[in-house]
């Protein structure tokens, strides 16, 4: 349930409300907060450029990207899996996110805490 009201927040933080065309499911292996506010992660996938606590980046507003930092990070200390849902129709798999780099598709929703 909580994993549900995670993920309805966090839905509810962005503008497009368009269906998901690819869902991707991992565990969190590395979470990084730079000091210019930058947050990356990785849920498997190669390191993902998310959003900035100080800017928006990637259409994340900050209030925005500093609930999904911390909902990451206490997904990641509990050993959970996070699923990030993707608008992209022409993401072909998971593994074509992109490392450390701008990710060529954006998430526009979570569900944390999945066992």
């Amino acid at each position: 349930m909580a994993a549900l009201t995670f993920a309805l927040i966090t839905s509810l933080s962005f503008s497009n409300t368009a269906h998901a065309a690819k869902t991707c499911v991992g565990q969190i292996s590395n979470l990084f907060l730079y000091t210019n506010g930058s947050i990356f992660f990785d849920f498997g996938y190669g390191v993902q450029n998310l959003c900035n606590i100080s800017t928006v980046v990637n259409g994340i507003p900050t209030q925005s990207c500093e609930f999904i930092y911390s909902s990451l990070l206490s997904t990641k200390l509990s050993a959970k899996r996070v699923k990030v849902y993707y608008h992209d129709q022409d993401l072909g798999s998971c593994n074509a996110l992109g490392n450390w780099g701008t990710p060529v598709a954006v998430p526009y929703t979570f569900a944390f805490g999945l066992p």
